[in-house]
């Protein structure tokens, strides 16, 4: 059985990560610069894991986190290693380090036409929220 290792992401981890999230569609050319992340784990350095299996980053996950609210963002898996528990193994290492952060609940946005990955998160007891719909107004300069 291959073992997946769940771990912070490391400033080398960042080629890997970014294909992750374009092969996911959720990679945003504003947002995921190596800079930015390498800021964020200067900051927090639990904020962003990733999986592992033999040297080789299969997916990673977002934490954001205040003491306010966390929530869960950039969460994506390699698509051959989908279906194979890899997900739900980084998803659990996530909640589980917010937890022991003191944190009572969760949140993490996903589109509505979504079905399968709704489901997938219903699965692992997640619910949908109210009515609110997220919002964007970037502030950096065009």
């Amino acid at each position: 059985m291959v073992k997946t290792v769940i771990r912070n992401y490391q400033p080398s981890d960042y080629q890997a990560v970014k294909s992750i999230l374009i092969e996911a569609g959720l990679f945003s050319p504003r947002s995921d610069t190596k800079q930015r992340l390498d800021r964020k784990i200067t900051h927090q350095p639990d904020s962003i894991l990733v999986a592992d299996i033999n040297k080789q980053i299969i997916g990673c996950i977002y934490l954001i986190k205040d003491h306010w609210v966390s929530l869960l963002f950039r969460f994506a898996i390699s698509k051959k290693f989908r279906q194979q528990s890899h997900g739900s193994k980084l998803l659990k290492k996530a909640e589980t380090l917010l937890k022991k952060q003191g944190f009572k609940t969760v949140i993490l946005f996903v589109e509505n036409d979504d079905k399968v990955l709704v489901s997938f998160y219903k699965k692992r007891g997640y619910r949908l929220g109210g009515i609110n719909r997220c919002l964007i107004k970037p502030l950096e300069k065009n």
